[in-house]
This record gives structure tokens, sequence and C-alpha cells, in this order.
């Protein structure tokens, strides 16, 4: 989420909009959740029949401090990303007739917010959003079958007003003449942002006892997402009817489905053995509001197919736990990126609007990961602990190509370039327990480090090193402070 720094200001706007995509997955998801879900290796929510028969009456509320990113321009803040969480969750077992049942519910809330004003670049502001989340999850089993039930649904919204300070220049007065010298007076500064999305997600999941004590596990479950994106900015071009307050939607939706078939033996040292896949396709466009016979409806649109098979293992010794994983994707897509008409030149003592395109593909997406777990408990005295370090290596292959469609004589290259980045995510967590009779109180600290470098000689670049310009990262740290009542 590098932001271009002011000695390169204004040429690197349109990575902006990923800095609102982050947002909206960090305040439908856990932060750290989001890089293992991407690989298909994250841990679902499953109740098996040791859990059903060992489950408790409680009451649980926690609460979470989370710095997602901070950045530091030699000792001075220039971005920070935190968001502050808190769930009440019930668990209720029960027995009726010759059947076990668990409820479950829970309820969350959260607040997130950002800002990189203090940061030097050319576009800046401050976000401050809100978030609520609620889920339910039944499960009942006679003592030989098992199934269960879940549903979830949250919704979150925010604010911003986006300020730009230096809009792109080139070298080439013709691309300024008819292109980038009306970019200031069609977006004008500051642009009104509000962002909202709502996801919901239902699955269930059927155990059945196979041979000896092993028993044979289904799982499927089904997520949609919509977001919206709404941009309100003053249009001060030569057109009148262009002129005014305009704004532009652009609905964001996703579709997963995931399907999990797992081995499980009980009291053995091989645990578990998982076979999953999950196929998702995020999909967008827009909605430019246009005067009538003034500008285009829409400013472009795009799709995103995504589909993923992972294997993975548990082994358990004593107070030890193991967890290895491989999973392998594939990828591809295609978008397109149209201004409005920017305003108008005369030709041969004829008016024409001004107005650009570009479109392009993501070939040959490939990703293959590899995920290793390792988990133990302890005691100090009277106090339980539970220590987990989670690694996980990704490595994304894909080709992106593309052209712009300049009108007015204006050149444009055709873009053929490879993509290669080798992610290496840590991800360790302590938790600590003290009981009090039916009272425990709970804290947990967790670090996400993730280390992710670039492979190939693409001259696209996301990033880019700023000479004499000191710049400290930190952040993924999550402290949980938990209460359970158990009644």
């Amino acid at each position: 989420m590098n932001i271009q720094s002011q000695n390169n200001r204004g040429k690197r706007i349109f990575l902006f909009p990923l800095f609102f995509f982050i947002l909206c997955v960090s305040l439908q998801a856990q932060w750290q959740a989001f890089f293992f879900g991407l690989a298909n290796l994250h841990n679902t929510t499953v109740i098996n029949l040791d859990a059903l028969k060992t489950a408790q009456k409680k009451l649980t509320v926690d609460y979470h401090y989370e710095d997602i990113y901070r950045k530091f321009l030699i000792d001075d803040p220039a971005i920070s990303i935190r968001q502050n969480r808190c769930k009440v969750q019930i668990s209720l077992p029960f027995h009726k007739i010759k059947y076990i049942h668990l409820f479950q519910t829970s309820t969350g809330f959260s607040k997130i917010s950002a800002d990189n004003q203090p940061d030097l670049t050319s576009v800046n502001g401050s976000f401050a959003g809100s978030g609520f989340d609620q889920s339910a999850i039944w499960t009942t089993s006679n003592g030989k079958y098992l199934m269960g039930l879940q549903g979830r649904f949250s919704k979150s919204s925010g604010l911003t007003d986006l300020n730009i300070d230096t809009y792109p220049k080139s070298d080439d007065s013709k691309l300024n003449k008819y292109f980038l010298n009306w970019l200031p007076l069609t977006f004008g500064s500051p642009i009104s942002t509000d962002i909202s999305t709502r996801l919901t997600k239902i699955g269930g999941w059927y155990s059945l006892p196979i041979t000896g004590n092993a028993r044979l596990h289904l799982q499927l479950s089904r997520t949609i997402s919509t977001d919206l994106l709404k941009f309100n900015y003053l249009n001060t071009t030569n057109k009148d009817t262009l002129n005014g307050i305009r704004q532009l939607d652009i609905p964001l939706d996703l579709n997963q489905n995931q399907v999990a078939v797992s081995w499980i033996r009980p009291g053995k040292n091989l645990s578990s053995v998982t076979l999953k896949y999950m196929g998702a396709q995020f999909t967008y466009h827009s909605d430019n509001h246009p005067p009538p016979g003034a500008d285009y409806s829409s400013l472009g649109d795009g799709s995103l197919e995504f589909h993923s098979l992972a294997f993975s293992t548990n082994y358990t010794v004593r107070q030890h736990r193991f967890e290895t994983g491989v999973s392998g994707a594939s990828f591809h897509g295609d978008f397109e990126i149209q201004t409005p008409v920017l305003g108008y030149t005369t030709l041969l003592f004829i008016p024409v609007p001004i107005a650009h395109k570009a479109c392009g593909k993501i070939r040959n997406g490939r990703a293959l990961s590899q995920n290793l777990r390792y988990l133990t408990n302890f005691r100090f005295g009277q106090i339980e602990a539970q220590f987990s370090i989670n690694y996980l290596h990704s490595r994304y292959k894909l080709r992106i190509d593309g052209e712009a469609q300049l009108e007015l004589g204006l050149l444009s290259t055709s873009i053929d370039y490879p993509i290669k980045i080798d992610a290496n995510i840590f991800d360790t967590k302590l938790l600590i327990r003290k009981r009090f009779n039916q009272l425990h109180v709970i804290y947990s600290i967790q670090q996400l480090l993730p280390i992710i470098n670039r492979l190939d000689d693409s001259p696209i670049k996301f990033t880019k090193k700023v000479p004499g310009k000191e710049i400290r990262e930190r952040g993924g740290q999550i402290h949980q402070l938990g209460i359970e009542y158990y009644f």
C-alpha cells in the first residue's frame, strides 16, 4: 500500500483505488486471514463430534486491537491503518431425546481508521469506517452421524475526502494538451468517497463413521459479497453540460464457492487429511451518471476468475500439533478503463470531445503455496498457554497485456509483461489463559510478518524507492483481551 512520494508525485495516481479495496477486505475479515484465504489454506469453522460432546454453556466477550499498517518517513508518521473490534458470543449445548445439539451465535462491531495525509503523496486523505457482523452455527448428532449449518452476515461503511495535490505531467506537449491538462478540470479536489460493503455466507457440513474410529467429513459453503464505491467530484471543464458536481459509482461483486472433504481419525497421531476446492469470481462495473447525451454512461468494467485446489494434513504428538498443506491455483481476467469526456477541443472548426480508453488482460495466472504450522500447549503454574507459528510461502506468476486507445493522434504502446511475486508470510501467536472458577481471562498477541519480493524484470512497478527518503514500516499486530463465563 505504498503511495508515491513527493519526488515522484502524480505518476501513479491510478494505484490509489487499491487502497480502498484493501480497506473493504479488512472491514469484512480479519487482516491475517486474507493471505491464508487467498492460498486456500486457511482454517474453516467446523465443530466435530468430540467438540460437540464436550461443549459447555458459556458467554464470551472479546476485544481486538489491530495495528494493521504504519509507515514512517524518517521518524515522522506518514501512513496509519488500524482497527478495533468487539465480539460477544454465546454457546448453548443441550440434549433432546437421543440427540446432542449445540447452538452458537456471535455479534461483532468494528471501527477502522486510515490516514495518509502526513505522507508526501499526490493523493491523500483520511478514512473512518465501521462494521457489523452477525453469525450463527447449529450442530447436532446422535452419537454416530453429525451435521451442522452456519450463516453469517456482515456490513460496513466508511467515508473519506480525497485531496489530489499534484496531477501527472509529461514531456510530450501533445499528451499534455489532449489528455493530462484536462484531469485537474475534470476531477476537482477534494473527491468525496463513500464505501459500503455487504457479505453473506451460508454453509453446512455432514460427518459419518467409516472404518474403525475414523470419520468422513464433507463441508460446503458459499460466500456472496457486494461492495459499492461512490465518488463525488467537481467538474469545471469547458463544456457547460459536463460541469458541476458529478457522481461515479463502482459496484464490486464477489461470488465464492468452497468444498472440503476430510478423513478424520480422533485419538491417533495422524488426525486428518483434507482436500479442498475453492472457486471465486470477482467483477466490477461503473455507472457514470452522465448528463443526457453529453458523456459516457460507463467508465469501464472487468472480471477476475480464480480456481484453487488444496491438500492438507495435521499430525499430533502429545501436546504438539503439526499442520502441513500445499495448494495450486489458476486465475485470469480482463478489464477496460474509460475516461469520461474530459472536455472539447476544436479541429477544423469542429468541436471534438476529448476521451480516451485502455483495456487489458491478466493471462496465464498461476499460484503455488506451501504452508507449515506448529502449535503447542504448556503451563506456567496456574496459567495455561498456547503458542503457534504459521508459515506460508506463495509464488504468483501472471502476464499483463494491454493497450491504450488514445484519441486525437496520441500514440500509445502495447504492453505484454510478466509479473512474478514471491511472498513469505510468518504468523505467530501467543495465548495465555487464567482460570478463576467459572470465569476465564484470556490475553493473546499475534504478529504477522510479510516478506514480499518481485522476481521479474517487468517495467510495471507497484512501489519505487525515493532517494533521500528513509522509510520504516510496521504493523500486522493483533492484541486480544477476552473473558469467558461458564454457566
